[in-house]
């Protein structure tokens, strides 16, 4: 198992010289399992999205197989197997771990990824969670980056992307970054999106960056909110405890009797 969370379990799984990963997404409540019997399950969706992908000659995962399991009518779990991207890291340990000092190498390989996320988008790829975590990062023989985007899920195909729909993927992707990342940084991506004529349907470069850092200090809020709201409430990561002296809210992996005796020295 690699990753297990209430929506999905990920597997790795070796098959003679090739290795996969396989994806099991859980049923869902009434909404998913009424969108999986009149349209398709998140495996079949990611599937599909992949499979646009490849052929456009996109940086996104090979799949090798979908399914579904049903009892009574009854989804029960969806599957889908794809050819695993090996010895590869995340966007922003990657810039931590090669570009952290060397600034000039740094703009270059993001406006690289800035002209990838435009291939996405020219061949009509929506990417709705394109976070740092699902852009991978791999090092070539001759230390090239190769850029893989995965996780594809809540991903979908169009037609044509206008101007707000590529802004606001840019954006999404930047604020994740942004722990490790400057404005200049961030306009570096931007250059590498409007690169190569009409500014990549974006507008001015320069315009379009204000508007991103704007956008970024929008996220930041709604992130910031929706994770006081998470510590606050018994959850899978934080316990809620009532004490004579009031509340006391605790990471669970530190401990209630942990967090009391920070309080009482």
């Amino acid at each position: 198992v690699i990753k297990r969370n209430s929506v999905r379990t990920v597997y790795f799984l070796r098959m003679g010289a090739r290795d996969y990963y396989v994806k099991r997404y859980a049923g869902g409540g009434f909404l998913e399992r009424l969108k999986a019997r009149w349209g398709e399950t998140k495996a079949a969706r990611e599937w599909r999205v992949m499979r646009a992908g490849c052929e456009a000659g996109l940086p996104v995962p090979v799949p090798g197989a979908t399914g579904e399991r049903w009892e009574g009518g009854r989804l029960v779990a969806s599957y889908l197997a794809t050819v695993a991207i090996a010895d590869a890291l995340d966007l922003v340990p990657y810039l931590e771990a090669y570009l952290r000092a060397d600034r000039p190498a740094r703009h270059a390989f993001l406006r690289r990824l800035g002209a990838a996320v435009r291939r996405l988008h020219e061949a009509g790829l929506f990417h709705r969670d394109l976070h740092s975590g699902n852009v991978l990062v791999q090092r070539g023989a001759d230390g090239a980056a190769v850029l893989h985007f995965i996780d594809l899920h809540r991903g979908s195909v169009r037609r044509r992307l206008g101007r707000r729909a590529r802004r606001w993927n840019l954006a999404f992707l930047l604020h994740s970054t942004s722990g490790v990342t400057d404005p200049d940084d961030r306009l570096e991506v931007l250059r590498g999106y409007a690169a190569g004529g009409d500014g990549g349907g974006l507008g001015g470069v320069d315009a379009v960056a204000r508007w991103v850092e704007r956008r970024i200090l929008r996220f930041e809020r709604r992130r910031l909110r929706s994770r006081t709201r998470r510590c606050l409430v018994d959850s899978s990561q934080f316990k809620r405890l009532r004490e004579p002296e009031g509340l006391l809210h605790v990471d669970r992996s530190f401990g209630p009797e942990a967090a009391r005796a920070v309080l009482a020295a």
